[in-house]
């Protein structure tokens, strides 16, 4: 990787389990969300990454928008009880970003 350019990082989260705090404890372990301590564990393991977080709430467009993706390096994606909340015209462009290598 080029050292004059830093890795862009975003974390997606459905953001569901926290939300609802469901199980109960959810709220308690997570206080930031899921997405907020994977990201805070990436920042340790990579300080010099430029770490973002979304989740299926941040928008209209789920956090992932054209230009939130084409920006993006590397997607790490955590959802287990949402997935069919996220909609088609999103899962199609983060499929076609993540088959392009991203951005």
């Amino acid at each position: 990787m080029n050292s004059a350019r830093k890795l862009k990082v975003l974390v997606w989260n459905e953001g569901v389990h926290e939300t609802l705090n469901e199980p109960a404890h959810m709220g308690r372990i997570y206080p930031d969300g899921i997405h907020g301590a994977i990201a805070a564990g990436l920042g340790e393991a990579l300080p010099d990454a430029d770490i973002s977080t979304a989740t299926l709430r941040s928008n209209e467009e789920h956090g992932l928008s054209e230009e939130t993706l084409a920006g993006t390096d590397v997607l790490l994606w955590w959802g287990h009880k949402a997935h069919a909340e996220v909609s088609d015209h999103v899962v199609d462009r983060v499929q076609r970003h993540v088959l392009g290598g991203m951005g």
